[in-house]
């Protein structure tokens, strides 16, 4: 049996009510979708239960949340390296682990020490969009404090 049709004011006042459920729904969990508070940063890398390969990343959003986002990214295959983790496992096989707690003043210095946890896993990390010579991470190590590098880093101030 086919569904009635909806008049134009019917149509209207639903897209109205869809409208305003989204807008209700983004107000309500706002604060797991802010990346303005640095306070929060951390460090992360999602593990493959099945492989061990690994995927870093850094954000500002609760872990449980940033987790699910990945997982529904990962089934979805959202980009390239969701495509590529989607064939090694799916999505409710990735883990996330908090590897450091790092309060920064500037998306920068987030982004930089994310660079030093990428180059620290090499060949088992998925990350191939942010490689940089070796001297380079060196650099950018030398501005972060001891206490947020990666155990076993091999770099001393």
């Amino acid at each position: 049996m086919p569904r009635p049709r909806l008049t134009p004011e019917q149509r209207y006042i639903a897209e109205q009510k869809a409208k305003e459920a989204r807008r209700q729904y983004y107000v309500t969990h706002r604060d797991q979708y802010a990346v303005s508070d640095l306070s929060k940063a951390y460090i992360y890398k999602l593990v493959c239960d099945e492989s061990e390969l690994v995927y870093i990343g850094a954000s500002t959003i609760q872990p449980k949340f940033r987790e699910a986002v990945h997982r529904r990214d990962i089934d979805r295959r959202t980009s390239k390296t969701c495509n590529i983790m989607a064939d090694i496992a799916p999505g409710a096989a990735w883990r996330l682990v908090v590897l450091t707690q790092y309060p920064c003043d500037n998306k920068t210095a987030l982004d930089e020490l994310e660079t030093v946890y990428i180059s620290h896993f090499g060949s088992g990390c998925l990350n191939k969009n942010k490689k940089y010579d070796i001297e380079a991470i060196y650099h950018i190590a030398a501005t972060i404090p001891n206490d947020y590098m990666p155990d076993g880093f091999g770099f001393t101030k």
